[in-house]
């Protein structure tokens, strides 16, 4: 259940990062050509949410703030390495 809610977390906020502006540039893509769906920064989290309600409410809220902040840590990480190496000569 956990894994689940972080997965879905990751494609959430994957979904989200790609569709920024400077994300956009460190990929080398034209601005607003996302191969990823709008409908993914909304639908994954609520997903996320319904996992985790398989537990008792104040449980769930936890592992669902949990996740979500494991997987923005996982996120930062990766999108930082990726610029950071993409900026070497």
């Amino acid at each position: 259940m956990i894994l689940l809610a972080l997965l879905l977390w990751l494609a959430a906020l994957h979904c989200h990062a790609l569709r920024q502006p400077k994300m956009q540039r460190l990929r080398h893509r034209p601005p607003n050509t996302s191969p990823y769906p709008a409908w993914g920064r909304l639908f994954l989290p609520l997903a996320a949410l319904a996992v985790c309600l398989q537990k008792p409410l104040i449980e769930a809220l936890e592992l669902w703030l949990g996740t979500f902040s494991a997987a923005t840590l996982a996120i930062t990480l990766v999108w930082t390495l990726r610029s950071r190496l993409q900026a070497r000569p």
